[in-house]
């Protein structure tokens, strides 16, 4: 959500619309290890809110820490739906509509319903992935009205299961479902009133669908041969936006890209050079509903910002506190979030840990402390 990258068990947050604040008891965090209970948080932007999905709750940013939204809905095995390690959160068009897809078994998906930001919770949905012959690596939600697409990506041990996923689609907010397969796997969102699909092994194929069974290519005019595109955002007076990564021996080119009708052509707002990053990866990004952009450098090194309608004024900033970024996320052009990872391997492979930090920034980017 970059941001949010497809992983084995990875927790996506995946927004479509703006949702309401809720209130609730702040937390604060520091780092955990790779199976802790902050191990792979997401995140996006939720209008002027940035929200949290966790191994244990949903958030919402609140000045430099998080409130708790809700405690998430009992799956049919008793547990807490977050705390089964992956899933994913949309909200509709309705600001108090939110939808929670997620993994409840081998292959399987529950898929839950709250009216009221998250206080209760309706269960309207659940399927069976038949062709996920080796379980499920990850499942992503879009929601747009009353029409909810969920998006799961088979295991299969390598990003080779990207390049097919299954889909169950509803336009009556869950009164009816249709399943069907997915022209690759990925990650799909909403935008503009229609859905779309980013993914495949080398996340270089875009679709867009206007009910979410039967899907468009969508060509995006990248020069260079090896490329990765990042999730798509709707932008006031734009359309939609959305980055791409070049994948080469020297600086990787990170291009944003907007579009007026749904795809059909695109209009290049302006390149960054960052550091050199490996297909599919693609340099941390985040934009705004506004159109303020903000890139990081996978090192942490530099954060550039700026806004899509005045891109040539951007400015560089090197900010202090941020470490390696997997991922960032700003609901404004102040305050935002990003998911700082680091390692080590003291003795070898065998002893090989990670950790994840949950840092925020309420300067633009300049500094960054512990949530």
């Amino acid at each position: 959500m970059s941001r949010r990258r497809v992983g084995n068990l990875a927790a996506t947050l995946i927004l479509a619309f703006c949702v309401a604040c809720a209130t609730g008891s702040t937390h604060s965090f520091v780092s955990s290890s790779s199976s802790g209970p902050l191990s792979n948080p997401s995140f996006l932007r939720a209008g002027s809110n940035v929200l949290v999905l966790t191994s244990q709750e949903l958030y919402r940013q609140q000045g430099s820490g998080l409130a708790a939204v809700s405690e998430m809905p009992a799956t049919p095995y008793g547990q807490a739906a977050a705390s089964t390690g992956f899933g994913q959160a949309a909200f509709g068009s309705d600001a108090s509509n939110l939808v929670l897809a997620i993994a409840t078994g081998f292959n399987s998906v529950s898929v839950f319903q709250s009216k009221n930001g998250g206080s209760n919770w309706t269960s309207i949905g659940k399927g069976t992935f038949s062709n996920a012959y080796d379980g499920l690596a990850d499942v992503s939600v879009a929601a747009h009205g009353a029409n909810i697409v969920i998006l799961a990506n088979p295991q299969s041990g390598s990003n080779s299961y990207l390049r097919s996923g299954d889909v169950m689609v509803t336009a009556n907010s869950g009164s009816t479902w249709k399943s069907s397969r997915a022209p690759v796997g990925g990650t799909v969102t909403a935008g503009e009133g229609v859905f779309w699909l980013v993914g495949g092994p080398e996340r270089d194929k875009v679709f867009e669908s206007a009910d979410g069974v039967t899907w468009v290519p969508v060509v995006i005019p990248v020069a260079d041969l090896s490329w990765s595109a990042d999730i798509p955002t709707s932008v006031t007076g734009l359309g939609i936006v959305l980055s791409t990564t070049s994948h080469s021996d020297g600086p990787s080119h990170v291009r944003f890209w907007a579009s007026s009708d749904h795809g059909k052509n695109w209009n290049s707002v302006g390149v960054i050079d960052s550091t050199s990053t490996a297909s599919p990866i693609t340099v941390p990004a985040s934009i705004t509903g506004d159109g303020h952009w903000f890139l990081a450098q996978p090192d942490g090194a530099r954060i550039y910002t700026g806004t899509l309608d005045s891109f040539s004024s951007y400015k560089t900033v090197s900010p202090n506190g941020l470490g390696g970024v997997n991922s960032i996320i700003f609901s404004s052009s102040g305050g935002g979030l990003a998911v700082s990872v680091s390692g080590s391997c003291p003795s070898g492979k065998d002893s090989c840990t990670s950790s994840t930090q949950l840092v925020s920034s309420v300067d633009g980017g300049q500094t960054w402390g512990s949530v």
